[in-house]
């Protein structure tokens, strides 16, 4: 048999990370407009990180990820038992209004995660990125998940 495969070592390590990112999918432009700087011509993808927020800080290393792969950017967001926000360096400061999302936008991911029977849970992060292909936005997210585990 020709190619490459994964060792079963690898196969392990690609079990581990699927437990803590078990969702990647393509994100609606339209309805992501609120969070994304520029909605057209790009392709946005999400995923959800599981009880990552402890190792995010603002969010610009993400971003940074993002775009070190050739992708547009990636936002990320924290849920906090409650409401979706936005990072903070110290999660323990009290929330200004501002940080926290829309409720149109908390449901649209609440909908797509329970698609896949997957449940948002205190101390996730959904990383959303962007790029002007879908291969690059679903790239830029990976990358900027990869920076949280």
């Amino acid at each position: 048999r020709k190619g490459h495969f994964l060792t079963e070592g690898g196969l392990e390590y690609l079990n581990k990370i699927k437990k803590v990112i078990p969702i990647i999918k393509e994100g609606k432009s339209s309805i992501l407009k609120d969070i994304i700087i520029e909605t057209e011509r790009l392709y946005t993808y999400f995923c959800l990180i599981k009880n990552a927020v402890h190792k995010i800080s603002n969010g610009v290393s993400q971003r940074d990820a993002a775009i070190k792969i050739s992708g547009s950017g990636a936002t990320c967001l924290v849920f906090n038992g409650e409401d979706l926000i936005f990072p903070s360096k110290s999660h323990l400061e009290p929330i200004d209004n501002d940080m926290v999302v829309n409720n149109a936008l908390h449901t649209y991911f609440e909908s797509e995660l329970s698609k896949e029977n997957i449940k948002l849970e205190k101390n996730d992060v959904i990383a959303i990125g962007s790029g002007d292909n879908p291969q690059k936005a679903r790239l830029a997210t990976l990358n900027a998940a990869l920076t949280l585990i």
